[in-house]
């Protein structure tokens, strides 16, 4: 279901994202056998959480917490912009020593996050 102010259109005209990632995301959400990667999942995530896809939310959210390929400060500022409950917690727990902090708390990922969180 879509809210805000396109709800009860008939049709809704999508500008502003890309036309490949839509149809990356149609593929998600049907059973295609697409999945969520690495390399899309912040944009998948965006659409996702646009167009409230809890779903490929869960998914997108999933791994990212089982991901290498992410720095901490990165899972946490996706974690913060896109309301990510356990991977902000998977986040904070993984933070073991006052070194790990500091490396949050000066990363360029997060330098805007501290009135945030």
């Amino acid at each position: 279901m879509i809210y805000g102010e396109e709800t009860g259109k008939k049709e809704i005209e999508i500008n502003d994202i890309d036309y490949m990632d839509f149809y990356d995301m149609l593929n998600l959400i049907y059973p295609t056998g697409h999945t969520i990667n690495d390399s899309n999942v912040e944009r998948m995530l965006a659409i996702a959480y646009r167009f409230e896809m809890k779903a490929v939310i869960e998914q997108a959210e999933s791994l990212l917490i089982r991901s290498d390929d992410f720095s901490l400060p990165s899972k946490l500022k996706l974690a913060v912009k896109y309301r990510l409950e356990g991977l902000m917690a998977f986040c904070f727990t993984s933070l073991k020593t006052t070194s790990d902090i500091d490396e949050i708390a000066e990363s360029e990922e997060c330098k805007d996050l501290s009135e945030t969180i």
